[in-house]
């Protein structure tokens, strides 16, 4: 399930439209997911503003990628830049998946850059992000997939 992508809305949010989510990481009955936004658009711009207004430093609020690289689509959309909303996480329970069918595959490498990107902003916050217990479990994550990327 980790680097999976879906398409999910969330109730409240994104006027209740899907977009693509990636599992970040999975806990034991929960995970926690991160949504894409197109790069440019009015309700990304208005909620990275939000963000600022918040003290969050607007730059490490997200992680730009190129989807056409970072994900491999298993439904055949093209990929494109987007920006995957690090503030915007959210936990999910793992039994929202069932009735959702992943529509890509995140690599690894940009698991890591979404990795350090969370973390980055964890710490540029004073750890107002995460959790002690969620931080620790996203450095651990982290190392795992360094490690299997270094692997030849």
């Amino acid at each position: 399930m980790t680097g999976g992508v879906y398409d999910i809305p969330i109730q409240g949010y994104h006027n209740n439209k899907t977009h693509p989510h990636v599992v970040i990481i999975e806990l034991d009955k929960d995970c926690w997911c991160i949504p894409a936004f197109g790069s440019e658009g009015v309700e990304l711009a208005m909620t990275l503003d939000g963000f600022e207004l918040a003290g969050y430093p607007r730059e490490n609020c997200y992680v730009e990628l190129n989807n056409e690289h970072a994900v491999q689509w298993a439904d055949g959309r093209p990929g494109k830049l987007a920006k995957w909303l690090l503030a915007r996480a959210r936990k999910l329970t793992k039994g929202m998946f069932k009735h959702h069918v992943p529509c890509g595959q995140m690599s690894e490498q940009a698991l890591c850059d979404l990795l350090n990107g969370w973390l980055t902003l964890d710490e540029k916050t004073g750890g107002d992000i995460c959790s002690p217990h969620l931080r620790k479990k996203l450095k651990k994550k982290l190392t795992e997939l360094q490690g299997s990327i270094d692997k030849p």
